[in-house]
Protein backbone atom coordinates (compact mmCIF):
# COMPACT_ATOMS: atom_id res chain seq x y z
CA UNK A 1 0.00 0.00 0.00
CA UNK A 2 1.30 3.51 -1.27
CA UNK A 3 -0.05 6.49 1.17
CA UNK A 4 -0.04 9.39 -1.11
CA UNK A 5 0.03 13.04 0.07
CA UNK A 6 -2.95 13.53 2.91
CA UNK A 7 -4.98 16.61 1.31
CA UNK A 8 -8.00 18.89 1.87
CA UNK A 9 -10.32 19.29 -0.95
CA UNK A 10 -9.43 23.26 -0.58
CA UNK A 11 -6.13 22.22 -1.29
CA UNK A 12 -5.53 23.55 2.75
CA UNK A 13 -3.75 22.21 5.12
CA UNK A 14 -4.96 19.43 7.51
CA UNK A 15 -6.32 20.76 10.60
CA UNK A 16 -5.68 18.41 13.66
CA UNK A 17 -8.80 18.78 16.04
CA UNK A 18 -8.82 16.63 19.06
CA UNK A 19 -12.13 14.50 19.26
CA UNK A 20 -12.35 13.60 15.76
CA UNK A 21 -12.67 9.97 15.36
CA UNK A 22 -10.45 8.08 12.28
CA UNK A 23 -13.35 5.52 10.62
CA UNK A 24 -11.88 6.88 7.65
CA UNK A 25 -8.74 5.33 8.95
CA UNK A 26 -10.14 2.20 9.65
CA UNK A 27 -11.84 1.68 6.76
CA UNK A 28 -8.29 2.70 4.39
CA UNK A 29 -6.78 -0.09 6.19
CA UNK A 30 -9.45 -2.43 5.77
CA UNK A 31 -8.64 -1.85 2.11
CA UNK A 32 -5.18 -1.57 1.76
CA UNK A 33 -3.40 -3.06 4.85
CA UNK A 34 -0.06 -5.29 3.36
CA UNK A 35 -0.92 -8.75 4.51
CA UNK A 36 1.68 -11.85 4.93
CA UNK A 37 3.84 -9.70 7.23
CA UNK A 38 3.30 -10.57 10.69
CA UNK A 39 1.80 -7.14 11.27
CA UNK A 40 -1.79 -6.29 12.38
CA UNK A 41 -4.43 -7.18 9.97
CA UNK A 42 -4.67 -8.14 6.40
CA UNK A 43 -6.67 -5.94 3.82
CA UNK A 44 -8.28 -6.71 0.64
CA UNK A 45 -5.54 -5.36 -1.80
CA UNK A 46 -2.25 -5.36 -0.90
CA UNK A 47 -0.90 -2.93 -3.84
CA UNK A 48 -3.58 0.09 -3.64
CA UNK A 49 -2.48 3.54 -3.49
CA UNK A 50 -4.45 5.75 -1.01
CA UNK A 51 -5.39 9.47 -1.35
CA UNK A 52 -6.76 10.20 1.94
CA UNK A 53 -9.20 13.56 1.59
CA UNK A 54 -10.11 14.85 4.91
CA UNK A 55 -13.52 16.90 3.97
CA UNK A 56 -14.41 17.32 7.35
CA UNK A 57 -13.43 18.52 10.98
CA UNK A 58 -16.74 18.43 12.66
CA UNK A 59 -16.85 15.56 15.70
CA UNK A 60 -18.31 12.03 15.77
CA UNK A 61 -17.83 11.28 11.80
CA UNK A 62 -20.33 13.91 10.57
CA UNK A 63 -20.10 15.71 7.52
CA UNK A 64 -22.17 18.52 5.24
CA UNK A 65 -23.36 16.09 2.21
CA UNK A 66 -21.92 18.72 -0.22
CA UNK A 67 -18.41 19.02 1.39
CA UNK A 68 -18.06 15.01 1.15
CA UNK A 69 -19.32 15.50 -2.56
CA UNK A 70 -16.45 18.39 -3.05
CA UNK A 71 -13.96 16.21 -1.20
CA UNK A 72 -15.12 13.41 -3.75
CA UNK A 73 -14.81 15.73 -7.26
CA UNK A 74 -11.66 16.97 -6.10
CA UNK A 75 -10.03 13.66 -5.52
CA UNK A 76 -11.08 12.13 -8.94
CA UNK A 77 -9.87 16.02 -10.24
CA UNK A 78 -6.56 14.85 -8.58
CA UNK A 79 -5.92 11.29 -9.65
CA UNK A 80 -8.51 9.10 -7.72
CA UNK A 81 -9.95 6.62 -9.66
CA UNK A 82 -12.02 4.94 -6.87
CA UNK A 83 -13.81 6.87 -4.27
CA UNK A 84 -15.06 5.85 -0.99
CA UNK A 85 -17.63 7.70 0.96
CA UNK A 86 -18.33 6.04 4.65
CA UNK A 87 -21.39 8.34 4.70
CA UNK A 88 -25.06 7.69 4.89
CA UNK A 89 -27.60 9.72 2.93
CA UNK A 90 -26.63 7.82 -0.17
CA UNK A 91 -29.86 8.11 -1.91
CA UNK A 92 -29.69 12.22 -2.36
CA UNK A 93 -29.99 13.73 -5.54
CA UNK A 94 -26.13 15.60 -4.94
CA UNK A 95 -24.88 11.74 -4.71
CA UNK A 96 -25.89 10.46 -7.85
CA UNK A 97 -24.62 13.93 -9.97
CA UNK A 98 -21.21 13.39 -8.00
CA UNK A 99 -21.40 9.72 -9.25
CA UNK A 100 -21.93 10.94 -12.63
CA UNK A 101 -19.43 13.70 -12.70
CA UNK A 102 -16.76 10.81 -11.31
CA UNK A 103 -18.21 8.22 -13.82
CA UNK A 104 -17.14 10.89 -16.66
CA UNK A 105 -13.87 11.38 -15.29
CA UNK A 106 -13.33 7.35 -15.47
CA UNK A 107 -13.84 6.92 -11.65
CA UNK A 108 -16.19 4.96 -9.39
CA UNK A 109 -17.85 6.43 -6.32
CA UNK A 110 -18.66 3.92 -3.82
CA UNK A 111 -21.09 4.86 -1.22
CA UNK A 112 -22.05 3.38 2.22
CA UNK A 113 -25.42 2.55 3.36
CA UNK A 114 -25.22 3.98 6.57
CA UNK A 115 -25.01 2.87 10.29
CA UNK A 116 -28.70 4.02 11.11
CA UNK A 117 -30.77 0.50 10.79
CA UNK A 118 -32.82 2.82 7.88
CA UNK A 119 -34.76 1.16 5.20
CA UNK A 120 -33.32 2.32 2.01
CA UNK A 121 -36.45 -0.09 0.18
CA UNK A 122 -37.55 3.02 -2.00
CA UNK A 123 -33.82 3.62 -3.22
CA UNK A 124 -32.80 1.58 -6.69
CA UNK A 125 -29.79 2.21 -7.50
CA UNK A 126 -30.65 1.03 -10.73
CA UNK A 127 -33.09 3.54 -11.37
CA UNK A 128 -31.59 6.82 -11.56
CA UNK A 129 -28.74 6.28 -9.53
CA UNK A 130 -26.73 3.95 -11.53
CA UNK A 131 -23.13 6.16 -10.91
CA UNK A 132 -23.35 5.65 -7.51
Amino acid sequence: MTLMQTLTATDQPLLQVDGLTNHGTQVAGSCGAVGNNLVGVCGVGWNLRLMPVRVSNLPNDTAAISDINLGARWAVDHGARIINASFSQVQTATVQTTGEYIRNAGGIYVWAAGNANASLGAFDHAVGFEDV
